[in-house]
C-alpha cells in the first residue's frame, strides 16, 4: 500500500475522530513538530466543513489573505527593501517554528475569511457596481487586455492562503523568508519525489545518505529498516502476531523473560569484557530504534479522503508522468519531463532575485530611508515620462509590433476578476466599499492634470496568483497565464479548450472568418461565441466584429491583428502545402506539423532578425541567442527552467510601449498616406481592416515608419487615453506597468543592476554617465525619489543609455538576454534541438532557416509588390532596398522535404473494426494459452536436470523484459490474422481478398494502436511493466559520453533503433517481425548486460569495478557465481556463473572469454582510480565499461573482421580502422539493428570452426593435460574450477594455440549430435545445425538465391548456375535435397560456397557480415573512432603552448625550454644554448629577454665562444646567466 493508501486505512478503522486524527497524521508524518508543521499548509486546505470544498475549493486552491470580520488587510510591520536583494532564494535563513495554537489559527483564519471572500463579498461586489462610472469603459477594456479565466481563479485560491499565513506567522515573530524551500526540502527528504542527486566526494555524509550513489536513501538515518523474510503481522499491515494454533495473542514477554532468561552459571570463556562493550558499541553506532512519543501536537480539525484528493490535484506529490510525443502540448505541460509544471500555463513566474515586498511576503515596498510610500506611480507618470523628443533610428515600427507579438506569445500577466455566469468582470477597485483584499488602485491628486476634479481613484487589481510549489508557504508568486516558451501559442492559445475552438479539425486549417473583404481573416468573436467565452472588450462601430485568436491582444490594434492574420494565413498555406505532398495525412497530423513549422519559424525570425537589434549583437553572441549557422544545436539542459522571468513579464518586457508612435496610418500601393488617427481611435477597433487591401496597408506602415529610441517618454495616447473609447477618459499605461512592478515585487533598479553586473550604485551622481540626459535626468529623479536605491526598475532602466548597437540599455538587455537564453536552452521542442522524436531532419532545419520577415509577410498578403528584405530595418537605397515578392531572394523553405519517403496505402477498413479485431487477437491468445497449460500438465513431465530439451530450452527462453513485450506482441499478430482472414469480423470489416503480400507488409504497420494498446496491456499481468528495467527515457541526454544499458538513445532522432528487445532488421521482405534481447552495437553488452535491471547484478558498486568470484589461487577474479544458467550440471559443486550474457557458463571456452573481460573492466577500474581518485564509482564504471567497449570495438575492426571477409571487403564497405584522427562518418538517420540473416545464418559460420576437443595448454604451449571434451562440458564449469589442470589459464592459452577447423559445410558431430547431450550417452543431444536453419524459417528469412541477388552475384535459375561459387560436390548435395534451387535455405548455401582469397568467408557471407559491421560502426554514436564532441576520445596528443603535438614529439615552448608529450603529458625541461645567434635566427629578441625576465633561476644556459662576445656585450653581459 502507498502511503496515502495508509492513511486513509487509519481513518476507516480507528474508532473515534480523535483516534482517527492521531493515526492518519502518525502515519504521514514523522513524528516531529517540524515535519508536522511544515504539512500543515497542506491537511488544512479543505478542513473547515464549508461548501466551499464541494463547490468551488479545488485543493490547495482553498486559501487567501488572512483578513479581520471587515474584510480590511491586516499590515504587518513594514521591511525596509534593503534586506531583501539577495539572490532568490537564500538557503541560510534561520526558521522559527510557530507555537501549535498559531500555526493552527493563521490557518483556520484564512481558510475562514477567504471562504466569506469567495462565497458572500466577490458576488456582492458584482451587483454593487456603479453603472455610471466614468472608469467604466477603460476599466472594462483593460480588464480584457489583463483577463484571467477562471481556472486562474480557483488555482489562486491556495497561493493566496499560503501568502496570508504566511504574513500572520511572520507578524507572530515567524522567520519566513525561506520557509517555502525548507518545506519543499522536508517533504523531499522525507516522502523523496525524484532521485537524490550525490555529489562526488571523499567523505561520508553525515547522515549516511549517498554512501549508496544509486540508492542514496540505503543505510541511511531514517531509512527502513530491511526485511530478509516477509514481516509477521497478524494482519500482515500492523497488527502483532498471534498463535498459529487458534490466533490468540501470543505469550505474554514478561512472563517468557521470567520463565526462560535466568542468571548463567556456565563456565568462564576465554574472552574477555571488551568483546561486551564492544557489541554494544557497535550497536549504538548501527542501530537506534526510536519508539513513538508525545509531543505538543498539532490539534487537526475533521479529516476526510478529499483532502488526499485535492492535494494531488493542485499540489501533486508525485511526478507528473510524460508519454514521449513529437508534438508540444497546447498549455506547455511535459516540456521538462522532469519538471513537468516548469513554463506551462498557470505556472508561476520564476524569479531570479528575492522578490521585494516590504513584509517579505506581499505588501508592496517602501522606502528604504524610512520606511514611507513609494511615490505615487501616477505621479511619478506625469513627472518623468513625456512624448519623445529624439530622432527616428533607422529600425521601424515593425520591430515595436513584432516585440508585442513575441511578448503575448510568452506572457499574459492575468489580474483578479469576479466571475458571473462565465463573464470575467473586472474588480470595483475605485467604486465599492468595503474593496477587495487584492484591490491595489493607484490614487489621483487633486490637481493632476488631466484627472484633477473627474477622478481621484485609477482601478488596478493585483495579478492573479499561482501555488508554489506543493502549495508552501512563502511570498507572492504570480501565474503566467500563457505558455512561457515561444511556441506561438499567440495564435494557437494556451489552452486546450481555445486551442480546439480557433480549428477547423479540416486538413490540418485554422479556423478564419468570412465577413470581410480581405477574407482569410482571424475568425470572429461572433463564429465561436457560443464555443468559447470571449472578451466583451470590442470597441468596433458600424457593425463590424472584433476578432479572436490565441490571446485577449489580437484586437489591441489594427496593427496588432494584421501580424495574426499572416501567422494564421502562414499555418494554413503550410497545411495546405502538407496535404498537397502527403494526401494520406490526417487533419491532425497536418495540423500538428504545421503548428510545429509555424513555432519554428518564430523562433527564427526572433532570435536571428529581431533580437540582434534590441538587445545588441555583443549580448547576442555573449549569452548564446545566435542560431547555428548549419545544422543542429545542443543547447537544451533539463536543469534550464524556461518560465518566464517576473521581471521580464511585470516590466523589462514591455519596453516596447515607450517606442510607439502618437498616430497611426496606413500607406496605398502609391506610398499615399491615409487614415491617419489618434492611436485612442484605434484601440480594441479593427473595423479599418474589413477594407480591401487594408491588410497590406498597415503593412506598409510598419515597414515606412522610422521609431524613436526607447527611453523616459511615452505618448499621451498611452498615459492618459488608453482604452478611453468614446469617454473623455482613459488609463494609464506608464502608471499602470510601475504598480504591476510594485506588485509582483520587482526589485529596484539598482539591485538588478547589480545582478546584472553593472555594479553597485550608492548614490545619485554614480549613475550622471550611465543615463540619457545625464545630471537633468538625475534631479528629476532625486525630486520624486528619496533614495536612489528607491527608483523602480521600469524608470532607470529606460533611462539608462543604451548599448552599441542595442535598442535598450545595459541592464534591460542583460534580463532579455537572460530570457531569451532560457526561453531557448530550456525547451525541448526548440528548432534546432537534435532530439528525438521532436526534432527536424537536417534537410527540414535547413528549409526552416531559410525564414525571414519578409518572406512571410509576401506569402500572406496579396498586395505588398516589394519589401525590404531586412524587414526589421528602415529602407536604404543599398543593402536593404526592397525587393519584389517573387524575387528569387526572398524564398522561402521547400516543403517537399516533408514528403513521407512511403506514402500510406489507403486504409479500407476502420478504427472500429482494428478495435474489435484486437479484443478477438486478445481472446485468442488467452485462449491458446489456457489450452497449452492444460496440455503441458496432462501430457508432459518435469524436465530433469541433463536432458537437452531443457538445456536448449533453456538457451533459448527470452528474458523477462523480452517476454512481457512478446505478450503485447503476441495480440498484435493474432490481431493482424484476424485482420486478414476476417474470423469473427463482419464483412465490411475485413480486409479485401485481392491485397497481394507486399501490400499488406507496407499497409498493415501503417494501423496505428497505440490508443488500443492501453485496453489489454493488463494482459501482461502483475510483471507487465518493463518501465524499471528498460526505461525509456525522453528527451535523450545528448551530452553523456556514456551508453545506456539496453542501447536505449544511441540514436538521438530514432532512440528505439538497435535497442536491446526491439527487432531484427530484415534486408528483404519479411514475413513478420522478430526480437533481439540485446542491443545491437559492439558494446560490451555481454559482458555488462541489456538492461539496467542486469547491470546493476553485475555491479560490485565500489571502485567502479564489476562483481566477481575469488576461487583461489588460479583464478581469484572469476565470474561471480550464481543461477542464471538454469541447467547447470556441474552444479552445486561447481556453480555456473553470472554475466552480462546469458549463454556464458554454455561450455568453458565461453566462460573464459567472459572472465578475461571481467578481468580487464576491474584493472581498468583499478588504474582509473589511481589516475583519478576522486572519482566516484559511477565515474570510474561507466568510464572502464566505455572503455572495455571501445577495447572490444577495436580488436572487431582490426583483427577479427579482417580475418572473416578479407581486406577487398573491408576497404569496399569502409571497416578499415583510421590509423590517426577521428571517423568522421556517423550517421544519425541509419538504425544498426542486426539484420535477420545476419542472425540467423551468416555469423553462426563459427558451428564450422568448432572443434571437439580444447587443449589445455601451459606458457610453453604445450600439453599440460587432457583436452576439454565438448561433448562432456555443455553446461559444465567444472573446468573452470580445476586448479590442477589449469583453469581458465589453460583454456585461453589452448584457445591461442590449437588451429580451428577448415570453413567448409561440415561441421563436428559434437554440434550436430552431441548438442546439450547427456554425459555418458551417445547421441542424446540436440543438432544445432537443424536449429538454425529453422530458426531461419521461423523468422521468415528469404532463401539462399535471394540472397545471391543482393550481394552483386547473378540469380540461379539452375543448380549448375552455382558453379562458380560453389564446388561440385557442394552442388551435388544440395540437388539432392532440395527440388528447386530457389527453396535452398540460406544457412546451407552460405556454407557450401568456396571461401574468397585472403578471406575466411565466402562472397554471400562476408556481403551479409560486411553490411551489418558497416551499420554497426556507422549508426553507433558511441563509436570509439567517432569525431563527435560529446562522445569522442581524446587524441593521444599534448598541447604544448597553443599546438597539438602527438605523443613522442617534443616541441621548442620557448627560447630556453623545449617540451616532449609523453602518455603522461608534456614534460618540460631547460635546455643548453651553444649559439646565441643561432637563437637570434629562431626567436624574436624581445621573446628571448621577456622570457629571460621571467626565468629567475636561468632556464638557458649558454656555452659562450669567443665570436658570441660581441653578440653578450650588445645585450648586456647578465642577459643570459
Amino acid at each position: 500500500m502507498d502511503l496515502f493508501s495508509v492513511a486513509i486505512n487509519f481513518l476507516i478503522r480507528k474508532r473515534t475522530k480523535v483516534a482517527r486524527q492521531k493515526r492518519f497524521l502518525q502515519s504521514f508524518i514523522p513524528g516531529s513538530l517540524m515535519r508536522a508543521a511544515y504539512f500543515v499548509p497542506f491537511l488544512f486546505i479543505c478542513l473547515i466543513p464549508l461548501t466551499t470544498c464541494s463547490i468551488k475549493c479545488k485543493g490547495a486552491d482553498c486559501l487567501l489573505n488572512v483578513f479581520d470580520n471587515n474584510n480590511a488587510i491586516k499590515k504587518g510591520p513594514r521591511v525596509s527593501s534593503k534586506r531583501i536583494v539577495e539572490p532568490f532564494p537564500s538557503s541560510d535563513a534561520a526558521i522559527l517554528l510557530p507555537s501549535t495554537d498559531a500555526f493552527t489559527n493563521a490557518f483556520e483564519e484564512a481558510h475562514k475569511s477567504i471562504d466569506m471572500l469567495f462565497r458572500d463579498t466577490e458576488p456582492m461586489l458584482v451587483t454593487s457596481i456603479n453603472p455610471l462610472d466614468q472608469m467604466k469603459i477603460p476599466t472594462m477594456f483593460w480588464g480584457a487586455h489583463t483577463q484571467s479565466d477562471s481556472t486562474a481563479h480557483q488555482r489562486s485560491f491556495a497561493a493566496l492562503v499560503a501568502v496570508a499565513a504566511s504574513q500572520k506567522l511572520q507578524r507572530e515573530g515567524v522567520a519566513l523568508s525561506d520557509f517555502s524551500s525548507r518545506i519543499i526540502a522536508d517533504i523531499e527528504r522525507f516522502c523523496p519525489l525524484k532521485p537524490t542527486e550525490c555529489p562526488s566526494s571523499k567523505f561520508r555524509t553525515i547522515d549516511g545518505t549517498c554512501n549508496n550513489v544509486k540508492r542514496p536513501s540505503w543505510g541511511a538515518n531514517y531509512a527502513p529498516m530491511q526485511r530478509l523474510i516477509k514481516p509477521a503481522y497478524s494482519d500482515g499491515i500492523s497488527d502483532i502476531r498471534v498463535s498459529v494454533v487458534d490466533e490468540s495473542p501470543l505469550p505474554n514477554v514478561r512472563l517468557l523473560s521470567n520463565s526462560l532468561f535466568g542468571e548463567s552459571d556456565q563456565k568462564p570463556l576465554k574472552v574477555n569484557m571488551l568483546v561486551t562493550h564492544w557489541a554494544h558499541f557497535v550497536y549504538t553506532d548501527m542501530v537506534h530504534i526510536g519508539s513513538v512519543q508525545l509531543s505538543q501536537g498539532v490539534a487537526l480539525s475533521d479529516f476526510s479522503s478529499r483532502i488526499i484528493a485535492d492535494i494531488e490535484r493542485f499540489c501533486p506529490l508525485k511526478p507528473t508522468e510524460c508519454p514521449s510525443s513529437k508534438f508540444r502540448t497546447i498549455d506547455g505541460t511535459c516540456n521538462n519531463v522532469k519538471r513537468p509544471s516548469w513554463g506551462a500555463n498557470y505556472a508561476p513566474m520564476q524569479r531570479l532575485i528575492k522578490p521585494a515586498y516590504s513584509d517579505g511576503i506581499s505588501d508592496i515596498r517602501v522606502s528604504v530611508v524610512d520606511e514611507s510610500p513609494l511615490p505615487n506611480v501616477r505621479l511619478l507618470s506625469n513627472s518623468l515620462f513625456g512624448e519623445s523628443d529624439q530622432k527616428p533610428l533607422k529600425v521601424n515600427m515593425l520591430v515595436t509590433h513584432w516585440a508585442h507579438f513575441v511578448y503575448t506569445d510568452m506572457v499574459h500577466i492575468g489580474s483578479v476578476q469576479l466571475s458571473q455566469g462565465g463573464r470575467h468582470i473586472p474588480l470595483p477597485c475605485c467604486s465599492s466599499e468595503p474593496l477587495h483584499p487584492e484591490c491595489l488602485p493607484v490614487i489621483v491628486d487633486a490637481d493632476d492634470p488631466r484627472y484633477g476634479g473627474f477622478l481621484n481613484c485609477m482601478p488596478y487589481a493585483r495579478t492573479t496568483l499561482a501555488p508554489r510549489q506543493f502549495c508552501a508557504l512563502g511570498p507572492r508568486e504570480q501565474a503566467n497565464q500563457a505558455t512561457s516558451y515561444l511556441d506561438a501559442s499567440v495564435i494557437y492559445g494556451s489552452t486546450p479548450n481555445r486551442g480546439s475552438v480557433l480549428r477547423t479539425f479540416r486538413d490540418g486549417q485554422l479556423l478564419t472568418s468570412v465577413e470581410s473583404i480581405n477574407g482569410k481573416m482571424p475568425p470572429t468573436s461572433k463564429i465561436i461565441d457560443s464555443m468559447l467565452t470571449a472578451s466583451s472588450a470590442c470597441a468596433s462601430n458600424g457593425g463590424k466584429i472584433c476578432f479572436m485568436s490565441g490571446t485577449e491582444h489580437v484586437n489591441f490594434l489594427p496593427s496588432v491583428t494584421t501580424l495574426h492574420t499572416i501567422w494564421i494565413r502562414q499555418h494554413n498555406r503550410i497545411a495546405a502545402s502538407l496535404l498537397a505532398i502527403n494526401p494520406k495525412w490526417t487533419d491532425e497530423q497536418l495540423f500538428e506539423e504545421s503548428r510545429r513549422i509555424v513555432a519554428a519559424q518564430l523562433q527564427h525570425i526572433t532570435y536571428n532578425e529581431f533580437l540582434p537589434i534590441v538587445v545588441g549583437r555583443e549580448n547576442w553572441m555573449k549569452y548564446g541567442l545566435q542560431s547555428e549557422p548549419f545544422g543542429f544545436g545542443d543547447s537544451y539542459s533539463l536543469d534550464v527552467d524556461a518560465s518566464i522571468i517576473n521581471s521580464y513579464a511585470a516590466v523589462v518586457g514591455q519596453f516596447f510601449y515607450t517606442i510607439f508612435g502618437s498616430r497611426m496610418a496606413q500607406y496605398d500601393v502609391h506610398g499615399v498616406r491615409m487614415l491617419d488617427r489618434p492611436l485612442n481611435e484605434y484601440f480594441n477597433d479593427p473595423a479599418s481592416l474589413y477594407f480591401n487591401d487594408r491588410i497590406e496597408g498597415v503593412f506598409r506602415y510598419l515597414l515606412r515608419e522610422s521609431i524613436h529610441r526607447p527611453g523616459l517618454h511615452m505618448t499621451d495616447e498611452f498615459r492618459d487615453k488608453l482604452f478611453k473609447g468614446v469617454g473623455n477618459l482613459g488609463l494609464d499605461l506608464a502608471a499602470l506597468i510601475l504598480q504591476t512592478g510594485r506588485d509582483h515585487g520587482v526589485p529596484p533598479y539598482t539591485v538588478w543592476r547589480q545582478y546584472c553586473g553593472g555594479g553597485k550604485v550608492n548614490t545619485w551622481d554614480d549613475l550622471i554617465d550611465d543615463v540619457v540626459g545625464g545630471a537633468e535626468t538625475i534631479r528629476r529623479l532625486a525630486r520624486c525619489f528619496k533614495s536612489v536605491e528607491d527608483v523602480d526598475l521600469f524608470i532607470l532602466g529606460l533611462a539608462e543609455k543604451p548599448l552599441h548597437g542595442a535598442l535598450v540599455g545595459a541592464t534591460f538587455s542583460c534580463i532579455m538576454s537572460l530570457q531569451f537564453q532560457k526561453t531557448k536552452r530550456g525547451d525541448r521542442f526548440w528548432y534546432e534541438n537534435d532530439l528525438s522524436p521532436s526534432g527536424f531532419t537536417e534537410e527540414q532545419l535547413t528549409e526552416i532557416k531559410k525564414t525571414t520577415m519578409a518572406q512571410v509577410i509576401c506569402d500572406n498578403t496579396e498586395y505588398m509588390e516589394r519589401i525590404q528584405p531586412m524587414a526589421f530595418q528602415a529602407i536604404d537605397a543599398y543593402d536593404n532596398y526592397p525587393l519584389l515578392c517573387n524575387s528569387s531572394l526572398l524564398a522561402g523553405p521547400d516543403f517537399s522535404k516533408w514528403r513521407d519517403d512511403a506514402p500510406k496505402l489507403e486504409m479500407p477498413i476502420t478504427t472500429a473494426s482494428v478495435e474489435k479485431a484486437l479484443a478477438l487477437g486478445k481472446l485468442e491468445v488467452e485462449e491458446r494459452r489456457k489450452k497449452e497449460e492444460r496440455n503441458i500438465r496432462r501430457n508432459q513431465q518435469d524436465f530433469k536436470s541433463g536432458d537437452p530439451l531443457l538445456s536448449y530450452g533453456k538457451m533459448m527462453r527470452a528474458k523477462r523484459e523480452a517476454l512481457e513485450v512478446a505478450k503485447v506482441s503476441d495480440v498484435l499478430l493474432q490481431t493482424t490474422k484476424i485482420l486478414m482472414s476476417g474470423g469473427g469480423l463482419d464483412n465490411g470489416e475485413k480486409l479485401p481478398l485481392q491485397l497481394d503480400i507486399s501490400t499488406l507488409q507496407r499497409l498493415l504497420p501503417q494501423i496505428d494502436v497505440s490508443t488500443f494498446v492501453g485496453n489489454f496491456t493488463a494482459f501482461l499481468g502483475p510483471g507487465g511493466s518493463v518501465d524499471k528495467c528498460l526505461p525509456k527515457n525522453l528527451p535523450c541526454d545528448h551530452t553523456t559520453p556514456y551508453r545506456t544499458a539496453s542501447g536505449w538513445c544511441n540514436n538521438l532522432r530514432n532512440p528505439h533503433f538497435a535497442n536491446a528487445f526491439g527487432p531484427l532488421l530484415h534486408l528483404l521482405p519479411p514475413a513478420y517481425e522478430d526480437g533481439n534481447k540485446l542491443t545491437s552495437y559492439i558494446d560490451g553488452s555481454a559482458i555488462y548486460g541489456s538492461t539496467d535491471c542486469e547491470a546493476a547484478e553485475l555491479r560490485l558498486f565500489e571502485g567502479g569495478r564489476l562483481n566477481s568470484t575469488n576461487l583461489g589461487s588460479h583464478n581469484r577474479e572469476a565470474l561471480p557465481q550464481g543461477d542464471q544458467e538454469q541447467d547447470c550440471r556441474s552444479a552445486p559443486i561447481h556453480p555456473c556463473f553470472v554475466a552480462g550474457d546469458e549463454r556464458n557458463s554454455h561450455q568453458p571456452a565461453l566462460t573464459t572469454i567472459h572472465n578475461i573481460f571481467l578481468r580487464e573492466h576491474n584493472r581498468i577500474a583499478r588504474q582509473l582510480v589511481l589516475l583519478n581518485p576522486f572519482w566516484d564509482d559511477e565515474k570510474l564504471y561507466q568510464e572502464a565499461r566505455r572503455i572495455v567497449g571501445a577495447e572490444i570495438q577495436h580488436i572487431a575492426y582490426n583483427e577479427f573482421v579482417p580475418k572473416l571477409i578479407g581486406n577487398s571487403f573491408m576497404a569496399k564497405y569502409g571497416l578499415v580502422p583510421l590509423k590517426d584522427g577521428y571517423f568522421s562518418g556517423y550517421d544519425p538517420t541509419c538504425d544498426a539493428s542486426i539484420s535477420h540473416p545476419f542472425a540467423t545464418a551468416a555469423f553462426r559460420f563459427g558451428h564450422t570452426l568448432v572443434r571437439r576437443f580444447f587443449s589445455r595448454l601451459d606458457a610453453f604451449y604445450r600439453n599440460r593435460t587432457t583436452p576439454v571434451d565438448l561433448v562432456e562440458n555443455f553446461n559444465n564449469v567444472e573446468a573452470v574450477y580445476d586448479a590442477q589442470r589449469g583453469g581458465i589459464d589453460s583454456i585461453v592459452i589452448g584457445l591461442l594455440g590449437e588451429p580451428s577447423m577448415q570453413f567448409d559445410r561440415h561441421i563436428t558431430s559434437a554440434l550436430r549430435n552431441h548438442l546439450f547431450g547427456r554425459r555418458g550417452q551417445p547421441l542424446s543431444g540436440m543438432d544445432l545445425v537443424s536449429l538454425n536453419i529453422l530458426r531461419a524459417r521461423d523468422h521468415g528469412v528469404q532463401p539462399y538465391n535471394a540472397f545471391r541477388e543482393l550481394c552483386g552475384l547473378h540469380r540461379a535459375h539452375s543448380f549448375e548456375d552455382l558453379s562458380t561459387e560453389m564446388d561440385e560436390s557442394a552442388i551435388s548435395a544440395l540437388r539432392s535435397i532440395y527440388l528447386n534451387v530457389d527453396d535452398i535455405d540460406l544457412f546451407p548455401g552460405l556454407l557450401s560456397e568456396r571461401p574468397m582469397k585472403g578471406a575466411l568467408m565466402p562472397p554471400t557471407m562476408a556481403c551479409i557480415i560486411a553490411e551489418q559491421f558497416q551499420r554497426t560502426k556507422k549508426c553507433d554514436r558511441f563509436f570509439y573512432e567517432n569525431n563527435l564532441a560529446e562522445t569522442k576520445f581524446t587524441k593521444a596528443v599534448c598541447y604544448i603552448g597553443k599546438e597539438e603535438i602527438p605523443r613522442g614529439r617534443t616541441k621548442r615552448r620557448s627560447p630556453c625550454q623545449s617540451c616532449t608529450c609523453t602518455a603522461n603529458g608534456p614534460k618540460c625541461s631547460a635546455i643548453t644554448v651553444g649559439n646565441c645567434e643561432k637563437l637570434l635566427e629562431m626567436f624574436m629578441f624581445a621573446d628571448i629577454l621577456e622570457w629571460d625576465s621571467i626565468s629567475e633561476d636561468g632556464l638557458c644556459e649558454t656555452d659562450y665562444e669567443k665570436n658570441d662576445e660581441a653578440f653578450v656585450e650588445n645585450i648586456g653581459p647578465n642577459k643570459f646567466a
